[in-house]
């Protein structure tokens, strides 16, 4: 009795769950237990050619990942509809390279003016959606998981626009997952009411205690590259006059709110 007692407990008892960035963690962490798939074809090549395939697979460092925001939007002639639940942010591969505007004026933000006979509006791309199935691989397997999470992080240059972008990014990430990234490209759009709180969040121009939080989310261990477009804009034509001043303000905030900004100028 006491023996059936035992085997309904052992099979009623839950697997231990591992954080989902058990790869990223010392040899210490707890790790699931991995299957060596011995008979597959991948798990057969040198470690340096598995390397090269998740690379090929993870990665473009010709190009920016986007950090996209989703938002929840219908064209002005449209009724509203229901949109799927989606996450809060996504990520988008770079197809405006040449373009001569400032990199968060991107085609790739799905951003449009929209001309009805009855309404104009700017429209925004209500969830942004991608065929790369990027992760497809990563997460075929615990043995890729453990030996390409790493690359994801490392290899990609994630691009974000604004402050806003990077922190709602940064919310969705573990301390560990933040830490792994290696090369952020920010975008940033200051105008002299940068100073107030916006009326949006999803939209520039920049907020000053955002911006601040932002740098100081920079301060990553493992960092290798950051680069900062920091665009400022007078109100008015006839209003440059205030633009050096905005400037000046913006990069003295940022090297005192980011020690990786030290060397702006």
């Amino acid at each position: 009795m006491w023996k059936i007692l035992d085997r309904i407990e052992r099979a009623l008892e839950r697997p231990p769950r591992y954080s989902p960035n058990w790869p990223l963690l010392d040899g210490e962490a707890s790790r699931p237990r991995i299957n060596p798939q011995l008979d597959c074809v991948l798990f057969n090549l040198t470690p340096e050619l598995r390397i090269m395939i998740y690379q090929a697979v993870l990665t473009d460092p010709s190009q920016f990942l986007h950090i996209v925001l989703n938002k929840y939007s219908s064209y002005p002639d449209e009724r509203p509809r229901k949109l799927r639940k989606a996450r809060s942010v996504a990520h988008y591969w770079c197809e405006d390279l040449e373009s001569p505007f400032p990199t968060w004026q991107h085609s790739c933000y799905g951003e449009s003016i929209h001309l009805t006979a009855t309404a104009n509006g700017f429209v925004y791309r209500p969830v942004t959606e991608t065929e790369d199935r990027l992760l497809a691989l990563l997460l075929s397997c615990r043995r890729v998981y453990s030996e390409a999470l790493h690359i994801l992080y490392r290899d990609n240059i994630f691009h974000f626009r604004g402050s806003y972008s990077l922190l709602t990014f940064r919310h969705t990430l573990s301390d560990v997952q933040w830490a792994a990234l290696r090369h952020v490209h920010i975008s940033a759009h200051f105008r002299e009411s940068c100073r107030l709180p916006p009326l949006t969040t999803e939209w520039l121009p920049e907020f000053l205690p955002n911006w601040q939080e932002c740098c100081q989310h920079l301060t990553l261990p493992n960092l290798r590259s950051l680069r900062l477009d920091l665009v400022t804009e007078a109100p008015r034509a006839d209003d440059n006059y205030r633009i050096e001043p905005l400037r000046a303000e913006v990069l003295s905030r940022s090297r005192n709110w980011m020690p990786a900004c030290s060397r702006l100028r």
